[in-house]
């Protein structure tokens, strides 16, 4: 038998197919036997292709014409309660489970926080972008960069708006007045895009002025790609890789002299900055590391940068449908600040009517509305 196999190369390979086939099936039945003595198993969305290529293919399109909404009520119209829905599927080896119920929600981001994180596979995925920074870490890791980059968010540090200040008068002088049909959305993240680049490195890109600067260009491009990741899981091997290098070596090409010319700097001399930027008050605390610096800036530039201009969108959008509420919001501004006065963090404190209408917007359209987590004790292998 064993000289049939090895002199019939088709004989071989059928066999060896039938081998991984068997294990892959073998494996498969073990994991839902075990996952079924933990309770019942979620309903799963259908997949029709092998490894659930129709699944990435269907994540890939969506993607591509910013239908995700789409994706998701596809998904979850598989799900028996549409109160609580939750659905698995599968792509490639890699089980999924797809979940918009609260409680599940408040599990993994709060209740039972330390039993999930980020993962292996995750990690490996976003490394070249996010590389070990608080967005791209778990366990020690990330306690480690949570206290590192906290302090440059207490309430002092948020005191000076001059820097966002700056950028929103840039944005007001484009916001038309006349008439005349702007895109806000694409206005709001060059905004704040600048703000941030001045917050973080000491700096803007000044892409309101420049639409089309090397930075923000390669800044969408490795987004773009990172976003096609997340919908294809392991098959993310087959995507094309050339265009994401380009774009991630500019953006290192960016932001690495700003690092370089933080650590030329005396540490006390740094400590007493008066205007420090975030990347400076990251050296300032004694590292001397490049990459824990460079990686840091870049996870909260990305933070930074979607949420606050994602928000703003939608705010107008909604101000626009509901006049009434856009004049009494003009109306508590207009006691609490007057026509020309820079608003200071107090000012921002005493508006009620405004909290309640941002908090409205975000419980509308939160800032951040797919997220990625793993078991703590799977880490490695099962993703939820």
């Amino acid at each position: 038998m064993l000289k049939i196999i090895f002199e019939n190369p088709w004989v071989s390979l059928a066999s060896v197919f039938g081998v991984f086939t068997c294990y892959l099936l073998l494996n498969s039945y073990r994991e839902r036997i075990h996952i079924q003595r933990l309770g019942s198993l979620p309903p799963r969305a259908p997949f029709y292709l092998p490894f659930g290529l129709d699944i990435a293919f269907r994540g890939l399109y969506t993607t591509y014409k910013h239908e995700d909404l789409n994706l998701w009520t596809w998904l979850f119209s598989h799900s028996p309660n549409k109160s609580s829905p939750t659905v698995e599927t599968y792509i490639g080896r890699q089980r999924f489970i797809f979940t918009a119920d609260p409680e599940n929600i408040k599990a993994i981001l709060a209740t039972q926080f330390q039993d999930y994180g980020k993962g292996k596979s995750f990690h490996e995925d976003w490394k070249h972008f996010l590389g070990d920074g608080i967005f791209n870490s778990d366990h020690e890791n990330w306690h480690a960069s949570r206290q590192l980059i906290r302090p440059q968010f207490v309430k002092e540090r948020m005191r000076d708006l001059d820097i966002f200040e700056k950028h929103v008068q840039s944005v007001i002088v484009r916001l038309g007045g006349q008439g005349q049909e702007v895109d806000v959305a694409a206005l709001f993240y060059r905004y704040t895009l600048d703000g941030a680049t001045d917050y973080l490195l000491g700096q803007s890109v000044d892409s309101q002025d420049n639409p089309q600067t090397d930075f923000a260009e390669s800044f969408n491009e490795v987004q773009r790609f990172q976003s096609q990741v997340a919908r294809v899981g392991p098959l993310n091997v087959l995507l094309p890789r050339n265009s994401f290098w380009r774009a991630l070596k500019r953006i290192n090409t960016f932001v690495e002299p700003y690092v370089e010319q933080a650590l030329r700097m005396n540490l006390q001399d740094l400590k007493q900055l008066s205007n420090q930027s975030f990347l400076q008050a990251v050296a300032a605390t004694g590292t001397r590391d490049r990459k824990v610096i460079r990686d840091q800036c870049v996870n909260i530039l990305l933070a930074g940068r979607d949420t606050t201009a994602g928000t703003l969108s939608f705010l107008f959008m909604e101000l626009s449908k509901h006049p009434e509420m856009m004049a009494k919001l003009r109306k508590e501004i207009l006691e609490k600040v007057g026509n020309f006065k820079r608003p200071s963090y107090e000012d921002l404190k005493s508006m009620p009517y405004l909290k309640n209408v941002m908090n409205e917007v975000l419980r509308l359209y939160p800032s951040v509305p797919f997220n990625v987590s793993l078991q703590r004790e799977d880490l490695s292998s099962s993703q939820s």
